[in-house]
């Protein structure tokens, strides 16, 4: 469980992160 919270989380945080990057780059 506590595996797939963090990968969650990470999964989070590259989402965002590419949100990001695509926000700046447009």
């Amino acid at each position: 469980m506590r595996g797939m919270v963090i990968d969650m989380d990470e999964a989070k945080l590259q989402t965002v992160a590419q949100v990001k990057a695509f926000l700046e780059g447009t």
